[in-house]
């Protein structure tokens, strides 16, 4: 269904990127193999409304679907060679409509994932996307699995990409409002999911087993009025710890300061 991605690029256009939910999961073997797992949700409401706008398009001559499997195997390849689609399943519960996608992963250490999951659209990353990469030491008879994660530097997140939501939006309370609905129910996520018992991480949040690399909500983030402005008026942090210190400020942000994550498993 080519007309998939005018319809999502015209909806965004429109306003409806905040009714997104977008995660990425990424499970990890101990010999170095992985399986990438990619999740859509939106609201029925956001649902009935590509719906509509995919209704109207003169090229759509087929039943609309959010599923457009040859713009899910092409983005296969933006991930990192040696990384193969598996699968695709609709969602379809608690009235959020979208699909949860699968990639068999040969190889982590070939991966480049965006460290602010987006839709998939099979082109490729910009040169200056900000992109976690690893390197594995796989499991032996003698040693466990050793996972590393190397983390783009966060240093301006907290003062410009942060702020820049407000600034985007407009000033004053006016703007704040503007940036809320347009930003509503806006979630991302990035997690990693070692496929054994964790013995030892240095990463910053992890729990039951999965490490989160970046989690935003953008509802809890925007229900303070005076975060934006109060991010707009601070210095750029001079180094990662004190990076940590200003997201952590941030309601519903958890985000991995640290320039390398290390994990071991077996």
């Amino acid at each position: 269904m080519r007309v998939l991605r005018p319809v999502f690029l015209l909806a965004l256009a429109l306003g409806l990127s905040g009714c997104f939910q977008l995660h990425t999961l990424l499970k990890v073997f101990p010999d170095g193999s992985g399986q990438l797992v990619t999740s859509v949700q939106m609201t029925a409401e956001t649902y009935e409304r590509f719906k509509a706008f995919a209704e109207l398009s003169p090229s759509s001559k087929e039943a609309f679907s959010l599923i457009d499997e040859e713009e899910l195997r092409a983005a296969a390849k933006t991930y990192g060679p040696g990384v193969a689609f598996e699968g695709v399943k609709p969602l379809d519960e608690n009235g959020a409509r979208g699909y949860v996608a699968t990639y068999r992963v040969a190889d982590v250490t070939t991966l480049a994932l965006s460290l602010t999951p987006s839709l998939p659209m099979g082109d490729a990353k910009p040169d200056d996307e900000p992109v976690v990469t690893f390197g594995m030491r796989p499991a032996s008879a003698d040693a466990p699995a050793v996972l590393t994660m190397e983390i783009p530097p966060l240093i301006s997140m907290s003062q410009g990409q942060m702020a820049s939501i407000g600034r985007d939006q407009g000033k004053g309370i006016d703007g704040f409002q503007q940036a809320r609905e347009a930003l509503r129910g806006m979630e991302v996520s990035l997690r990693v999911e070692p496929q054994g018992a964790i013995e030892e991480t240095t990463a910053s949040f992890e729990e039951a087993g999965t490490i989160t690399l970046m989690r935003l909500d953008l509802d809890a983030m925007l229900a303070d009025p005076a975060l934006l402005e109060r991010l707009q008026q601070r210095e750029p942090p001079a180094s990662a710890e004190e990076t940590a210190e200003q997201l952590a400020e941030i309601p519903g942000l958890d985000a991995e300061a640290q320039p390398t994550v290390t994990v071991m498993f077996e």
